[in-house]
């Protein structure tokens, strides 16, 4: 599973349960407890997601005093920002304009 997708597994399981266990979390996104601790702190310090951990509970939970809990940007891997440049060129030569605009700051490099 990729990073994205691992973080995104991680902030859906949030959204289903108010209290997550980290065997929970290590099961769905099939990782080592160091990957987990990277992840969790990748979605705090990196993401700002307002992740907490209830001793008492034995579990994370979201901060829903906190509203920034999205995930922030598109994130794709290198593979898939060639596919999808490659389709816009594709797109570019058959309807002109189509999605040009939208994705030029990803053609910039």
């Amino acid at each position: 599973m990729s990073d994205s997708a691992r973080l995104y597994a991680y902030k859906a399981l949030f959204e289903a349960k108010r209290l997550v266990t980290r065997a929970d979390m290590m099961e769905v996104a099939e990782v080592s407890l160091a990957t987990f601790k990277r992840d969790i702190a990748k979605l705090r310090d990196q993401m700002g997601m307002p992740i907490l951990f209830d001793k008492d509970r034995g579990g994370y939970y979201l901060d829903r005093n906190n509203l920034s809990t999205e995930i922030p940007g598109l994130w794709f891997n290198p593979e898939e920002l060639v596919a999808l440049l490659t389709i816009q060129r594709l797109i570019e030569q058959l309807e002109p304009g189509l999605v040009g605009l939208k994705l030029r700051p990803l053609q910039k490099n």
